[in-house]
């Protein structure tokens, strides 16, 4: 069975709030964390080509849509005999 994870909110306020890799949700689309600035995070939605990466698909996110993000959590799928 495919079970779709539930995001859950938290406050981004700072870019302490966010470290590379963190799996977020911003209106829809998911992705991970691939930069932190001052004036916006990036989130990859799809890296096609893994040794490739001026094809990955970045989405912007400046601070004042911060309170739209939120946390995906990360389930571990275990095989049961």
């Amino acid at each position: 069975m495919k079970t779709t994870p539930r995001a859950t909110s938290a406050e981004f306020t700072k870019t302490e709030d966010f470290t590379q890799g963190m799996k977020l949700e911003y209106d829809g689309m998911f992705g991970h964390v691939n930069f932190i600035g001052q004036e916006y995070i990036t989130l990859t939605l799809c890296n096609p080509n893994k040794t490739d990466r001026t094809r990955d698909v970045n989405l912007l996110v400046h601070p004042w849509n911060w309170n739209k993000l939120k946390i995906v959590p990360v389930l571990e799928l275990v095989e049961h005999p």
